[in-house]
């Protein structure tokens, strides 16, 4: 999963999750809207297109989904071993 990184404070943090929102508008004196020389309007273009990927490598992906397999097991046998009045 790749993730964009943000420099500033240009998101809101909602639920866990982070969203980017739209940096406010420079206005001249006549109220009219222009950007200042150099910035952004918005945060998707404020960190220069800069990606973090917070993806896991192939061994653990590998290892995690051998414990699933592992644990997906033993709560079927656990089960199969109720139903059949054993335990």
């Amino acid at each position: 999963m790749k993730v964009r990184k943000l420099r500033r404070a240009d998101a809101v943090q909602d639920e866990g999750t982070v969203t980017a929102v739209a940096l406010p508008a420079t206005v001249d004196s006549k109220g009219g809207d222009v950007a200042a020389p150099g910035t952004p309007r918005d945060a998707e273009e404020a960190d220069g297109g800069e990606w973090v990927d917070y993806s896991n490598n192939k061994l653990t992906i590998v290892v995690g989904g051998l414990i699933w397999l592992v644990v997906v097991a033993a709560n079927v046998y656990a089960i199969v071993e109720l139903g059949m009045g054993s335990v």
